[in-house]
């Protein structure tokens, strides 16, 4: 929870003068959709709901988890699969794609700053003015060239520049184990099922 509050907030502040940008951005309005595997709990969403800026829209889809086939004990059987619940976002982004400009799909310990979304918006209209400064076709490559042989060095051309997006890779942190050691002694830990 602290990660997702922390994400909204920063989407929600008044842009930072420290961004290299000349384009002007104002806070953006946010809503959360937390897709579950599991039911959860009216107390636990209140908990939610309050600790969300004002303002900030929030809803469940509880049980999000398709079924599938699993092989259990020899026999074939029919259970929730958990694997394919990252997937799930699309039906949201299908329902809801004319009432919004941008999606972002997170995991729940994925933090997400103005600064990555600016810098998302910056490289797309970048790559969409190279596109259209580009060539139609490139004098590069001869049409019936052997691909094996052929060069790929030269100016992209449009088709290909079109087929190009920013994106996000995700990186874990690695902590120096002498300092920060990795959780030795696990507590309880309440989960929502």
């Amino acid at each position: 929870l602290p990660v997702l509050v922390d994400s909204v907030e920063q989407l929600l502040s008044t842009p930072t003068t420290t961004m290299t940008t000349t384009e002007q951005y104002e806070p953006y309005d946010v809503d959360v959709y937390l897709i579950l595997h599991y039911e959860l709990k009216p107390e636990r969403e209140q908990e939610i709901r309050q600790r969300l800026p004002a303002g900030v829209g929030l809803e469940v889809w509880d049980d999000a988890s398709p079924l599938g086939y699993d092989k259990k004990d020899g026999k074939q059987v029919i259970q929730d699969n958990t694997r394919a619940l990252a997937r799930q976002h699309r039906y949201v982004i299908r329902d809801k794609l004319t009432e919004y400009d941008s999606f972002i799909i997170l995991e729940d310990d994925m933090r997400i700053t103005q600064h990555h979304v600016h810098h998302f918006l910056q490289m797309s209209n970048q790559l969409q003015m190279l596109q259209q400064q580009s060539p139609l076709s490139s004098s590069v490559v001869e049409p019936m060239e052997d691909p094996y042989n052929m060069k790929f060095d030269g100016k992209m051309t449009q088709h290909q520049l079109k087929r190009l997006m920013p994106g996000f890779i995700r990186v874990e942190v690695l902590l120096d184990e002498a300092t920060n050691g990795a959780q030795t002694k696990l507590d309880p830990v309440v989960v929502d099922l």
